[in-house]
């Protein structure tokens, strides 16, 4: 395994590929946006369409390719429900939809039932299937418990197919809400957490946009919205001490675990400008490898996937 924190950049394409790589035009690139927010039917057929072409020939392909069903299912609920209203702003210097605040509307439960009612005829293992008859025969009472309990990370036991089916609700109505938010409205808060929800990243990527090219954002775990950290400093802790970039020899140079010694936690970090392909949910999940490798020495997550539920 290699710690190499000296990451070379690839050349950027696009409009500005004439700029050397590697630097920045100060007067037009040096301002990164504080937030993106999230398209949610584009960022979840994306996902999809990532995890697709990692599943063949993969360690852990039946489960991409499941993962990548339930994306596309995401995107076709997030594509065809009405818009949920936005909640009440909340008291106090708080995100906009701070997850352990905000009042669950009947929208996520009716997202819920169609994401289930979509997945039925996927093919999945048989503890999947009765997870989907389970919540479509629960009352929406019973519904509305589970996804509360799943949005205030109270569902660390029980049905793990359950748990990834609400977790999957959840992202679809939270990614709804933050796109219905102006982005001007959101203000920087502190690293580890999302300007819009409050909750962990899953992981962060060096991306090449044009307005933002070298520069890192972690993306949301829970409504996707993207928000810029600077680069070499711990997410979890906001340390610059201590910060080392392992990966998998002979796996992809652009993705590694960023590791902090202040804290003993990582979050993994996709290189956008080597590989415009990497998607941070879906390559955190194929990943699970080096997590594997980190978690004997001690090291712990930082970022959250409701999809490696005990990793």
């Amino acid at each position: 395994m290699s710690d190499d924190s000296d990451f070379k950049t690839a050349p950027r394409r696009g409009a500005n590929a004439g700029m050397k790589a590697g630097l920045m035009n100060i007067g037009e690139e040096a301002k990164p946006p504080v937030a993106v927010l999230p398209n949610p039917v584009a960022l979840f057929t994306a996902r999809a369409a990532r995890l697709d072409a990692l599943a063949p020939g993969h360690a852990i392909g039946g489960y991409l390719a499941l993962v990548a069903a339930i994306c596309r299912a995401q995107a076709e609920v997030a594509g065809t429900l009405p818009q949920p209203p936005l909640p009440p702003i909340p008291a106090g210097d708080v995100p906009r939809l701070q997850f352990d605040r905000i009042e669950i509307g009947d929208a996520a439960d009716v997202g819920l039932v169609s994401l289930c009612r979509i997945l039925q005829d996927v093919n999945a293992p048989d503890a999947f299937k009765a997870a989907i008859a389970s919540l479509v025969s629960a009352t929406p009472a019973e519904r509305h418990a589970l996804l509360v309990d799943a949005v205030a990370a109270e569902t660390a036991d029980g049905d793990i197919a359950v748990q990834a089916l609400v977790a999957a609700a959840l992202q679809v109505y939270f990614a709804r809400l933050a796109a219905a938010l102006e982005v001007e409205n959101v203000g920087p808060l502190v690293d580890a957490t999302c300007p819009v929800c409050g909750s962990p990243p899953v992981a962060s990527a060096v991306v090449s946009w044009a307005s933002a090219n070298n520069t890192r954002f972690c993306t949301c775990s829970l409504c996707a919205t993207q928000w810029h950290v600077v680069r070499l400093k711990c997410v979890c802790c906001s340390s610059t001490a201590g910060i080392a970039y392992p990966h998998i020899e002979g796996h992809a140079e652009g993705l590694r675990a960023e590791t902090c010694e202040a804290c003993r936690r990582y979050v993994k970090i996709v290189y956008q400008v080597s590989d415009p392909a990497f998607e941070p949910f879906a390559d955190d999940i194929a990943s699970l490898d080096l997590d594997l490798l980190l978690k004997p020495d001690g090291w712990t997550r930082g970022g959250r996937n409701p999809f490696l539920l005990g990793y």
